[in-house]
C-alpha cells in the first residue's frame, strides 16, 4: 500500500547538529533532545515526544549509527539495536580513550523490519561522563533491490602476523550471521557476490566496518575492499591504526560501484608491518546495496570520489577535498562511478544533475570516511565541513593523534535535500598548531547517490491513506482517519481530503477523468482516473 506511493527506498536520517552530555545507557535519536534534523518518508517516523522509530511498511532496512564522542575517561562503547524492546544484535564494544576525543565510532546493521515494528538504539559507556558532538547521526535506509550484509555477533579468533584476514571467512572462528537476497554469501573466503537475479550489473553501495584488536606492538594495516580480485579502494587500499593498548578500534570505508553479478566483493586486512597478531571483533560487517532502484538505472543519480595517493594539508587553510587543483595538479583522485552527478576530479565538486521531478528537489544519500595522519606537532582537533553550493550543511570536529595515523576516521552520513545544479563540497580545515604536517590518507572515498526516484522525488510531501481505518495503514503526520475510534466521521475536513487517495467518482461516465486534473503533478493524484473505456487504468 505505501509501497505503491513510495516505489524506492523509505528512509530517514536524524542528524546531530549541537553537542549532548552522555553517560550510562542512552536512547539514541530523541525528537525532544532538540539540536537536530530530521528527513524522514512518513513510513518511518518518530512520534513527538516519543522513542523509538516507527515502521509502517515491512522490509529489510540498513541501519547506519554514526557517533562522534568525547569522554572524560577512558571508557568502552556499545551500540545495541532493539526491536520491540529486544536485542537484535549489539555492536561493540568499542574502546575510547580520553586523550584522543573526540574521534568517531560508525555501527551497522541490515535487518528485517515488520510494519508495526519500532526499532530502538541504545547506547552504552562502561564509565565516565561523555559528549555525544554534532555531526553523529542515525541513517536508515529501505532496501530495494539485491542486498547482502555479513557480520559477526561474536568475536573471531586471532589471526598471526603477516596473514591476511577476511571478513567473515567461517576458518577464522567467531559468530558469523548473514542476510541476503540475490546475493550469496560464501563461507570460505567471506565474500558477498551477486547472484544473476540481480541483473547483470548494478552499482551497488559498499559499506564496511572493521573491528580491531591485536595482540603484540602497534601495526598500521590495510584494508583492501576486493571486487572479482582487484582493490576497488585505490592502489593500495586504505590504512588504519592499531595498538593492543587501546583496542579494539572501529574503522569505515565504503565504495560505490558498479558490480556484475558473479563477482565476489570482500574486505580483506593486513598488516603490513607483520608485527601483530590481528582479530576481527564483534560488529564488524560487510554489506552490499543495491542503489540501482532494482534495476532501473537510468532513474537514478550517484557519484563516488576516490583518493588513491597521500595529501599534505597546509597549515591554518582549509582545503576543497578530492581536488587534484588542491593537490598541486597531482593525480591524487579518481573518478569511481557517476550517473546523474557529475564528480570533477579537477576541483572536488559533485554537481547534482538529475534530482526530482520538473526540476524539483529530491533527497540524497551522503557519505565519506575521511582519514588523517599527522606530526607530533600537528596533534590536535581539525575541522570537516559539507557544503552546499557554499553554505555549510553538516560539520564535525575530530581529534588526528600521531600514535594513531589513520586511525580517527571522519565519518560523515546523512540524507540531504538536494536539487539540479547544487555543487557539494567537502572541506577540512587544519589550524596552524605546529610546525609538522598533515595528511589525509590513501582510501578515503567521498559518494551521494538519491534515495527518491524520479517518479517519485516528491513522495515524502504526499501524507494520505488509501483506507478509512488508522489501523489499515494511517501513518504519522498523515491525516487523521476518515473513521476514528469514536466514530467521527472527517468528511468535513478539506485539507485532510486533499491529501487522500480513493476511488474517482463517476460523475461523467464518458470522460477519461474530472476536468480538475489540469495541474496536478502525474503520479500523485489523490484519485484514481478511470480509463477511455471506464476501469481503472
Amino acid at each position: 500500500m505505501i509501497d505503491q506511493m513510495l516505489e524506492y527506498h523509505s528512509y530517514m536520517s536524524f542528524l546531530k547538529t549541537g553537542d549532548r552530555t552522555m553517560s550510562g545507557t542512552k536512547i539514541m535519536g530523541k525528537r525532544v533532545e532538540g539540536n537536530h534534523t530530521l528527513i524522514n518518508t512518513p513510513d518511518i517516523y518518530v512520534p513527538a515526544g516519543g522513542l523509538g522509530y516507527h515502521f509502517s511498511t515491512a522490509g529489510t532496512y540498513l541501519v547506519i549509527c554514526t557517533w562522534n564522542l568525547a569522554v572524560d575517561q577512558d571508557c568502552t562503547f556499545t551500540t545495541d539495536f532493539k526491536i520491540n524492546g529486544t536485542s537484535v544484535f549489539d555492536a561493540g564494544p568499542v574502546h575510547k580513550d580520553s586523550s584522543y576525543d573526540p574521534f568517531d565510532q560508525t555501527s551497522q546493521l541490515l535487518l528485517e523490519i515488520n510494519k508495526g515494528d519500532v526499532l530502538t538504539i541504545e547506547t552504552t559507556m562502561s564509565t565516565g561522563t561523555g559528549t555525544l558532538k554534532q555531526g553523529s547521526s542515525i541513517v536508515i535506509m529501505k532496501a530495494k533491490g539485491a542486498y547482502g550484509q555479513v557480520r559477526y555477533s561474536a568475536d573471531a579468533s586471532a589471526v598471526s602476523a603477516g596473514t591476511e584476514v577476511y571478513l567473515g571467512k567461517a576458518s577464522q572462528g567467531g559468530t558469523i550471521e548473514a542476510l541476503t537476497s540475490d546475493v550469496v554469501y560464501g563461507s570460505s573466503v567471506g565474500a558477498l557476490t551477486p547472484g544473476t537475479g540481480a541483473g547483470t550489473s548494478r552499482p551497488y553501495f559498499v559499506l564496511a566496518n572493521s573491528v580491531l584488536s591485536g595482540t603484540g606492538n602497534r601495526a598500521t594495516v590495510a584494508h583492501y575492499i576486493k571486487i572479482d580480485g582487484s582493490t576497488a579502494n585505490g592502489p593500495s587500499g586504505g590504512s588504519g591504526g592499531v595498538s593492543p593498548s587501546v583496542d579494539p578500534v572501529e574503522i569505515t570505508y565504503h565504495i560505490v560501484k558498479t558490480i556484475d553479478h558473479g563477482d565476489a566483493v570482500s574486505l580483506v586486512i593486513e598488516d603490513t608491518t607483520d608485527v601483530i597478531d590481528l582479530t576481527l571483533n564483534k560488529g564488524a560487517a560487510l554489506t552490499l546495496l543495491d542503489i540501482s532502484n532494482n534495476g532501473a538505472i537510468g532513474d537514478h543519480s550517484y557519484a563516488c570520489g576516490l583518493q588513491r595517493l597521500f595529501l599534505t594539508l597546509d597549515e591554518d587553510s582549509s582545503t576543497v577535498l578530492f581536488s587534484d587543483t588542491a593537490a598541486g595538479g597531482g593525480n591524487v583522485y579518481e573518478v569511481v562511478e557517476e550517473s546523474g552527478i557529475d564528480y570533477n576530479d579537477s576541483d572536488g565538486t559533485f554537481t547534482i544533475n538529475k534530482a526530482g521531478v520538473d526540476g524539483g528537489s529530491a533527497d540524497f544519500y551522503i557519505m565519506a570516511n575521511i582519514k588523517s595522519l599527522t606530526s607530533g606537532d600537528e596533534e590536535g582537533t581539525k575541522t570537516l565541513e559539507v557544503k552546499n553550493n557554499g553554505s555549510v550543511i553538516w560539520t564535525g570536529v575530530y581529534f588526528v593523534d600521531q600514535f594513531f595515523d589513520n586511525k580517527f576516521d571522519m565519518t560523515v552520513s546523512f540524507i540531504a535535500n538536494l536539487k539540479v545544479g547544487d555543487v557539494i563540497t567537502f572541506v577540512y580545515t587544519n589550524p596552524d598548531t605546529g610546525t609538522g604536517s598533515t595528511r589525509t590518507a590513501n582510501g578515503n572515498t567521498a559518494s551521494i547517490f538519491r534515495l527518491s526516484n524520479l517518479k517519485d522525488a516528491k513522495s515524502h510531501l504526499f501524507k494520505g491513506s488509501r483506507n478509512l481505518l488508522r489501523e489499515d495503514g494511517i501513518f504519522e503526520g498523515g491525516p487523521d482517519a476518515l473513521i476514528q475510534e469514536d466514530f467521527d466521521i472527517n468528511t468535513h475536513k478539506k485539507q485532510d481530503q486533499r491529501f487522500r487517495v480513493v476511488d474517482q467518482a463517476p460523475t461523467i461516465l464518458g470522460s477519461s477523468g474530472p476536468p480538475s486534473v489540469r495541474g496536478r503533478v502525474k503520479g500523485t493524484l489523490p484519485f484514481r482516473v478511470s480509463g477511455p473505456k471506464g476501469g481503472k487504468k
